[in-house]
């Protein structure tokens, strides 16, 4: 009973972590949105099709640039900073003077929320690379260790039942499927550019093994 209480109480804990960090992003992605735009700046017709069509191109060049195989974070960082400005520059290029400080004022607002999500706990500064090396967001951090911690008590209980060689060999078949499970949990809170990451970090992980 208690086993069953503590997973229930870790995995409601994971669902509100996991929806705090999808509803902080909400914001973040709706300025890229042609719809949004129109909506928030009165956009004309013809307006709204150049901006969507600078869009779709921002898209492309990010997943270009996801799917290049760059590992170097910054670097990756930089170059899709870059294709932003690059997109926003444009997009104002488009604007009338009483449409531009309002963009501005959406873009000075998305940046906020990006540096606020952006900042990780110290608390959390000794929990492992993959934190690191994700530059994992506070609510991203406490998903994360969830997901961790339901994976190790699942594991431990396995651990403890195994008795003779049939069933070790039947739980290292579910152990196995449990990281998997967990590898999977842990991809639904990542952002695009973090899960190429991660899923770099396991296939070379893998090809060590």
């Amino acid at each position: 009973m208690n086993n069953l209480i503590r997973t229930f109480t870790t995995t409601l804990l994971l669902c509100i972590a996991t929806m705090t960090f999808a509803q902080s992003q909400n914001y973040v992605r709706s300025i890229s949105n042609a719809k949004y735009l129109t909506e928030k700046l009165d956009l004309t017709n013809e307006q709204t099709k150049r901006i969507q069509a600078m869009l779709e191109e921002q898209d492309k060049q990010l997943k270009d640039l996801r799917s290049s195989g760059i590992t170097d974070k910054d670097r990756a960082r930089k170059a899709s900073n870059e294709i932003r400005t690059n997109t926003n520059n444009a997009i104002k290029s488009t604007l009338t003077a009483e449409q531009l400080p309002i963009f501005n004022e959406l873009l000075l607002q998305r940046n906020k929320l990006r540096s606020k999500t952006g900042k990780r706990a110290s608390a959390f500064s000794g929990s492992g690379d993959l934190i690191k090396d994700l530059s994992l967001t506070e609510s991203q951090i406490t998903a994360y260790k969830l997901i961790r911690a339901q994976q190790s008590m699942e594991l431990k209980a396995i651990r403890e039942s195994m008795g003779n060689a049939d069933e070790r060999a039947a739980a290292m078949v579910k152990m196995n499927e449990i990281k998997k499970a967990s590898e999977e949990k842990i991809k639904k809170i990542l952002t695009e550019e973090q899960l190429a990451l991660f899923n770099n970090i396991l296939s070379k992980r893998r090809s060590r093994n």
